[in-house]
């Protein structure tokens, strides 16, 4: 029989925010964007994004910031981090809602990450918390950096792939798409994410022959009805952008769920 776990705000401030970046010029807030499953849209799925909040003017500072952690490789951390935070939000659901009523949460993790022997040990003390909302995360592969060791990162993919938590690779055709370059880990992907005007037909990424239909495909950067209708008329199984919602603070996902359930909000 599972253990009471019973996840309540005494733990943290608030599912908002990311600690410890004051000293670096800025903090980080923790956002959730709708992911719309267009056979059914009354499933619930939102990518759990970070947004850098700075103390200095610069309207380029959330790819540069990104593009620092990268070089640093601490976005090994923040990425753990979001991971967290999400499994967290999860685990806080499923003591209020039936699991049917639970959403999806899908979070970016960087090649440099799923390179990494931390990502091992830290996805297992994450999925021992509360096992069972798993199946609930999803995994989205950047496309920003290749991997920087195949082997480690095929193995980790597998690791998710084995925890049923869904793999996707984000923002296909740009950048290496890493995910899909190797055939170690492109098996384990059931989801693709393709940039609004990228080509549908894609036949390669990488240097990697595929063929896009094999997969689960979400739009992004939806903004008008016509986009919407396209996405549907394309065969494209999800849909993503402005058209369906912009970020807001987590938060008021979990309220907005809750109400839903007829169950007293957080705030």
């Amino acid at each position: 029989m599972q253990s009471d776990m019973t996840y309540s705000f005494d733990k943290v401030n608030s599912f908002n925010r990311l600690p410890g970046r004051k000293g670096r010029g800025y903090e980080v807030g923790v956002f959730a964007q709708p992911i719309v499953d267009l056979s059914n849209p009354n499933k619930r799925h939102y990518e759990v994004l970070s947004r850098f909040e700075t103390s200095f003017d610069d309207p380029d500072a959330t790819e540069r910031i990104f593009h620092d952690l990268e070089q640093t490789n601490e976005i090994i951390n923040h990425d753990l981090d979001m991971l967290r935070r999400a499994h967290f939000v999860l685990s806080f659901l499923a003591t209020h809602l039936p699991k049917g009523k639970l959403p999806h949460l899908s979070v970016n993790l960087s090649p440099k990450t799923l390179s990494s022997e931390t990502f091992t040990i830290a996805l297992q003390a994450i999925l021992k918390d509360y096992p069972t909302v798993g199946s609930h995360l999803v995994a989205e592969i950047t496309e920003r950096f290749d991997f920087d060791d195949p082997a480690r990162a095929a193995q980790n993919i597998e690791n998710l792939y084995n925890a049923n938590i869904e793999i996707s690779q984000d923002d296909v055709p740009e950048g290496e798409c890493a995910g899909l370059k190797y055939k170690d880990t492109r098996k384990f992907i059931s989801t693709i994410k393709m940039i609004e005007g990228g080509d549908v037909f894609l036949s390669s990424v990488a240097g990697v022959a595929f063929n896009p239909k094999d997969y689960r495909r979400v739009l992004e950067k939806i903004e008008t009805q016509e986009m919407a209708e396209r996405a549907l008329n394309d065969g494209f199984h999800r849909g993503q952008g402005w058209y369906y919602g912009r970020p807001v603070e987590i938060d008021r996902i979990i309220n907005q769920l809750l109400e839903e359930n007829n169950i007293d909000q957080l705030f």
